[in-house]
């Protein structure tokens, strides 16, 4: 039940963020499930899943590969992922350099000559997520998917149909005085 893993949660876990009384279990695509079988339409997946969707059969693939062939090395060394994945960065933005470390591989990007610079001087990349090569391979399959299946044409399609159904709605209720009523309702909330 829901109520007993939030319960769990409150006794072991630090309560300092939003909360949602609803404990997901699973998902698929843009759908998603609580421990009670419930189903949700997702419409605010975070990181992992913005892109492809929850479980993509092709991203799932990939990262249990690579899962399954070796997970986490270490900054000193390179591994075929990591490689893969620059080359891949490197063709959507030729004119920088990533360096990556860390942080989310589009956090620090600089231009070459900067990159080239850094590296004369001896700037060394220290992070907790260097020598990941299972991220490196989410990464280029998240990125391969995007591509091949025009995520992003799709996401301004959507988008666009999205906006004109809301604002549609939105002048529905203004002539009829809803929106009003409505908007007060949630000022009052806040």
């Amino acid at each position: 039940m829901n109520a007993d893993w939030l319960a769990l949660d409150n006794q072991f876990r630090l309560q300092a963020r939003p909360m949602v009384p609803i404990v997901l279990d699973r998902g698929q695509g843009t759908r998603m499930w609580d421990v009670e079988g419930r189903e949700y339409l997702d419409l605010m997946s975070g990181q992992a899943c913005t892109t492809t969707g929850h479980c993509d059969p092709e991203l799932t693939q990939a990262i249990n590969e690579q899962a399954g062939r070796l997970v986490r090395t270490g900054i000193p060394f390179t591994t075929p992922q990591e490689v893969l994945l620059a080359k891949k960065l490197d063709e959507l933005a030729p004119s920088v350099c990533n360096l990556g470390g860390g942080l989310p591989l589009s956090a620090v990007m600089v231009t070459k000559t900067v990159g080239d610079g850094l590296e004369a001087k001896g700037f060394l990349q220290i992070s907790s997520h260097g020598g990941n090569p299972f991220l490196c391979a989410a990464g280029l399959a998240t990125i391969e998917i995007t591509g091949k299946r025009d995520l992003l044409g799709n996401t301004r399609r959507v988008g666009a149909y999205l906006r004109a159904g809301l604002e549609e709605l939105a002048n529905a209720m203004r002539s009829s005085g809803t929106f009003e009523a409505w908007a007060s309702c949630w000022a009052s909330r806040s």
